[in-house]
């Protein structure tokens, strides 16, 4: 009697205890696949007491080597707000910022967490509190490297904050002849961008000068022409934009849905607008960009 009445305990303990088990498993899930599904609202009462970019891009044209030197160093830590466009998210998570600088300014983002990443798009515009990381010159750039804290959606509208950005296109440039004579001069970079522009201030520069150019390019407005060199089955149109003799290599148009890129020809002439999404150098320079126009 006292074994039946001991295994009969035995079951039900057993039988409550995975009920347990079953029921904390099933929160568990639950809690573990909260995603965030769209961007916040950030409380900005706070971010006039933040440095900003144009603040320090000031600094950096107006103070000598060894006041820029103490500068940056007094800087680093301190919080920063930013508003601007993601031209370019790496495969890092590492953010790319355009129009939160003056222009010949590389400002990127680190630290943004996965699940902020899964709804952030290049082309996006945002705003943001971070923590500098550095800031330092790089030829004749200032690259700011920010630890991103919070991002949230862009308060002021497209047109005003690309508006900005062009305003303060005056730079100081560093031109570098047979690799001993510095020359400065004042250049003045265009609203928009050709083929031809970019690829004669690439046969001015060395190859780091060129490196850093090319990411300051990303997300600039950019306008071509030129005849159909092949259309790709993804609707990827190739055109020959660069005007000269081995003047550069493919140029390359995204985004052209695919009943109206079948329509084109091989050898025709085609002129459109768009976005520069990425330039580089292999053998030859390259251009792709996100194409807005097309005729």
């Amino acid at each position: 009697m006292n074994r039946k009445w001991f295994a009969a305990l035995a079951v039900l303990f057993l039988v409550v205890a995975a009920c347990v088990c079953e029921s904390s498993g099933g929160e568990i899930s639950n809690k573990a696949t909260e995603v965030i599904e769209e961007l916040p609202t950030l409380d900005i009462s706070s971010m006039g007491n933040m440095l900003d970019c144009a603040e320090i891009k000031e600094q950096f044209d107006t103070l000598s080597d060894s006041e820029w030197e103490n500068y940056s160093r007094s800087i680093t830590g301190q919080r920063i707000g930013y508003e601007g466009k993601i031209s370019k998210i790496d495969s890092d998570g590492h953010m790319l910022i355009t129009y939160a600088c003056p222009s010949i300014t590389v400002f990127t983002i680190y630290g943004t967490p996965n699940d902020v990443l899964s709804i952030l798009t290049e082309g996006q515009f945002i705003m943001g509190i971070g923590t500098i990381r550095k800031a330092e010159p790089f030829l004749s750039y200032l690259r700011i490297e920010v630890d991103g804290e919070k991002v949230g959606k862009a308060i002021h509208s497209e047109a005003e904050i690309v508006g900005v950005e062009k305003e303060q296109t005056e730079a100081t440039i560093e031109s570098f002849f047979f690799g001993t004579a510095i020359v400065e001069e004042t250049q003045t970079e265009p609203d928009v961008y050709t083929c031809d522009y970019i690829n004669d201030q690439r046969k001015k520069m060395t190859e780091l000068q060129w490196e850093e150019y090319t990411k300051s390019l990303v997300g600039k407005p950019i306008e071509y022409e030129g005849e159909i060199t092949e259309v790709y089955e993804d609707g990827r149109i190739q055109i020959d934009a660069c005007s000269g003799i081995l003047s550069g290599g493919p140029f390359v148009i995204y985004g052209t849905p695919i009943d109206v890129a079948i329509e084109f020809q091989k050898n025709q002439f085609i002129k459109g607008k768009g976005t520069i999404k990425e330039v580089g150098t292999f053998i030859f320079m390259y251009i792709h960009v996100y194409g807005e126009t097309l005729e």
